[in-house]
């Protein structure tokens, strides 16, 4: 009885793996560096999308890439992503933003955490999380470089952008 069952348990076992060895293997997820965007007055001292984390940037400034992001290799609508960041809050209350804070670390801060939806990219690239006005909060893939002085580079927040016909 125990050689059947020595039997049939290696029979299902070398099945199962010759099923496996003929199927495909896909690959589901892209990888690109996670680029910041900044279009406000205030400094974005730390944001991530997922698990990915990006640097600090500068009022008005770019981020340099960090590697990696990760997100789905093909897009789908459903596609949603969760950006959390902490900002500088010091337009608002200059009064508090000193040289003394500075050494104290006691600058205000607001910390936010939104779920954001991907438009639709044809093709893997690079992440950027592009920070817009009125704390919004946009997640772009892109397969060109969006830096400044490119053709697809984002320059106006989504507000004042206009949709191609």
């Amino acid at each position: 009885m125990k050689t059947s069952l020595r039997f049939l348990l290696l029979l299902c076992l070398s099945a199962s793996l010759a099923s496996c060895a003929t199927e495909p293997v896909v690959d589901t997820t892209a990888i690109g560096s996670l680029v910041g965007v900044n279009y406000t007055d205030e400094a974005i001292q730390y944001y991530s999308i997922g698990k990915s984390g990006g640097t600090g940037i500068d009022p008005y400034g770019v981020s340099g890439g960090v590697c990696c992001a990760r997100y789905p290799r093909r897009w789908h609508p459903e596609i949603k992503i969760k950006v959390e960041w902490k900002r500088s809050d010091c337009r608002r209350q200059e009064q508090l933003c000193t040289m003394e804070a500075a050494r104290a670390r006691t600058y205000p801060f607001k910390t936010f955490s939104k779920t954001v939806t991907i438009p639709e990219y044809t093709a893997p690239g690079d992440v950027y999380t592009v920070f817009d006005p009125n704390d919004e909060v946009r997640v772009i893939v892109s397969e060109y470089g969006l830096g400044p002085g490119f053709l697809n580079y984002p320059r106006k927040p989504a507000n004042e952008r206009k949709e191609k016909p």
